[in-house]
């Protein structure tokens, strides 16, 4: 009786650990293929807007924006962010790794000042209107289920340099 409840008992053992084990490759080989997917790029890298290039530095690779768009919020669950131009990911690791990271690429044109204007600007009101903006965002992240943002201020008040 003895023998038989050991036999059973490590059958158990063995198939639990064969169904672990098929599961983790059945896991790794579904991470593998949507890595294979991706086109990544390395070198002097144009960007859509901005009229910017990138010269991607060597130990990283390039994911253009769709594709860096579809691993924050498929893959990561990020809000969509529509001002996204690509990514810088660390060679030799993926997207798909278990510490992943990566440096995100976008665009705001709202930096830009002419000469002209530069004496003109109201850092105070400029932040006021930054943090409405921020305000009215939340609206939206809250809507879709995301922990809203806060814009606090300044690090050190902005100037222009002639």
């Amino acid at each position: 009786m003895k023998k038989t409840l050991l036999l059973v008992l490590l059958w158990t053992i063995s198939i639990s650990k064969m169904t672990a084990q098929q599961s983790t490759d059945t896991l790794k080989a579904y991470y593998d293929k949507i890595e294979k997917s991706f086109n990544y790029e390395s070198g002097k890298i144009t960007l859509p807007e901005g009229d910017g290039t990138l010269n991607v530095p060597k130990g990283f690779k390039f994911l253009n924006a769709e594709q860096t768009q579809n691993v924050l919020t498929s893959l990561w669950g990020n809000p969509e962010d529509k001002s996204i131009l690509g990514s810088i990911v660390p060679d030799g690791k993926g997207v798909t790794h278990m510490d992943s990271w990566m440096f995100v690429i976008s665009y705001q044109g709202d930096g830009y000042v002419k000469d002209d204007d530069a004496d003109d600007i109201d850092y105070d009101d400029l932040l006021k209107t930054m943090k409405e903006d921020v305000a009215a965002a939340n609206v939206e992240r809250k809507t879709a289920g995301y922990p809203e943002v806060q814009l606090i201020g300044w690090a050190s008040k902005p100037f222009y340099d002639k």
